[in-house]
């Protein structure tokens, strides 16, 4: 008899065991069943109501030996903003943040959200150009501080039109108020009481 024979009928199933097994097998399960834990959802993004860009590219921050970071951004001057997510080296945002140098051509806004940093940006309507801004990541617990520094390539906002240009107000001739004043006279008349003599 060879190996393969024994061990096939070795493993053929006896039949006492056949509604046994099924059981068996049902029980350990059950045994292993644990309530499902809920999954914790993330908190609502107050911030989920701004308005995205049309054109929104990033690349990734890219740290120096010194620990400053760099990043460049793409976006169009449609009053759409971009946004950039960095976080801490264990997962975590920053503990705070400061904007270091502002755009010249936009707005920055710097906020926390669900264990990330966010550094958002909107370009002017209908800007078109570079800007760049700064700002400066704080970890916290005495770590240093980390500079990012960003540039910014906008577009032209497709189907915005530049904002007009103000005319100028119109210089109003000086206007002079006329007063009438009326000048009453009033005489006096006396009464002059004429006498008759009888």
């Amino acid at each position: 008899m060879s190996l393969n024979a024994e061990r096939s009928n070795d493993m053929k199933p006896r039949a006492g065991l056949k509604l046994a097994a099924p059981c068996l097998g049902l029980s350990l399960l059950a045994g292993c069943a644990h309530p499902q834990i809920p999954v914790a959802s993330p908190p609502v993004n107050p911030f989920a109501a701004i308005r995205a860009s049309a054109l929104c590219e990033v690349t990734p921050v890219a740290i120096a030996p010194n620990g400053a970071g760099t990043a460049k951004m793409s976006v169009r001057s449609d009053d759409g903003a971009c946004a950039i997510k960095v976080a801490q080296p264990d997962a975590s945002s920053y503990g705070s943040f400061v904007l270091t140098t502002l755009p010249d051509h936009g707005k920055a806004f710097i906020y926390n959200y669900y264990n990330a940093t966010y550094i958002s940006y909107t370009a002017t309507t209908a800007y078109a150009g570079g800007d760049h801004f700064a700002v400066s990541l704080i970890p916290g617990q005495g770590r240093p501080r980390v500079p990012l520094s960003v540039d910014v390539t906008v577009q032209a906002g497709v189907g915005v039109a530049p904002p007009a240009e103000a005319a100028p107000a119109p210089v109003a001739a000086p206007t002079t108020t006329h007063r009438s004043t009326t000048h009453h006279t009033t005489s006096k008349k006396k009464a002059v009481k004429k006498t008759t003599s009888k």
